[in-house]
């Protein structure tokens, strides 16, 4: 416990023993002090030793959000990639000399791996924190 703290409720513990019985010896004051001690001293650790605990597991959330974002991100950069390389391979068929129904089945599973990837891409962006 800080020592100005322990002073703090020290003194108070020692008005209130003074004002409630003021014809106390300074013992009965120093025992109300060291009462204040004993009580608030293991309730202030119990608070401490909950907030490192607290603030350790929010540092691994935090690392653990970030390793899923980079995975998901580069899941979105792989399908991406996919995405424009069958795009590639559609037009250049089509330069072949593929008909638009030949390519119909490739432009309807490129259609769908650009709307996963957007669906991916939007839900690991993260949103704008909400106002006060």
């Amino acid at each position: 416990m800080d020592t100005g703290r322990a002073a703090e409720l020290a003194a108070f513990f020692t008005k209130h023993v003074q004002h409630e019985h003021p014809n106390q010896t300074a013992s009965a004051v120093l025992t109300a002090q060291n009462i204040a001690l004993l009580v608030t001293t293991p309730i202030l650790e119990s608070i401490t030793k909950m907030s490192e605990t607290l603030g350790t597991a929010i540092t691994g959330l935090q690392a653990d959000v970030a390793a899923l974002t980079t995975v998901a991100n580069d899941a979105v950069a792989k399908i991406t990639s996919l995405s424009t390389e069958l795009s590639a391979a559609v037009a250049s068929a089509a330069a072949a000399g593929a008909t638009p129904d030949q390519l119909a089945a490739l432009n309807a599973l490129d259609a769908s791996i650009k709307a996963d990837s957007a669906a991916l891409s939007a839900a690991v962006t993260p949103a704008a924190p909400a106002a006060p």
